[in-house]
């Protein structure tokens, strides 16, 4: 069974718009090392970013 919370995440890269999108976080890795980490899918990765640059912000690998 998967704990599931939706959260507003957003990102400020060059291709991001700033904008908040609103996911559902689940726990699929609960022995990872990294405390804090997201794998967004790309529908999540395209509602963030500037318009025409969804795929240049889904292709940018790890943002902080």
């Amino acid at each position: 069974m998967n704990n599931q919370q939706g959260i507003d995440v957003r990102c400020f890269n060059g291709a991001c718009s700033g904008n908040p999108v609103m996911v559902t976080i689940t726990d699929s890795c609960p022995g990872c090392p990294e405390a804090f980490h997201f794998d967004l899918s790309g529908k999540a990765c395209g509602g963030m970013a500037n318009p025409g640059q969804d795929d240049q912000l889904r292709n940018a690998g790890v943002i902080q």
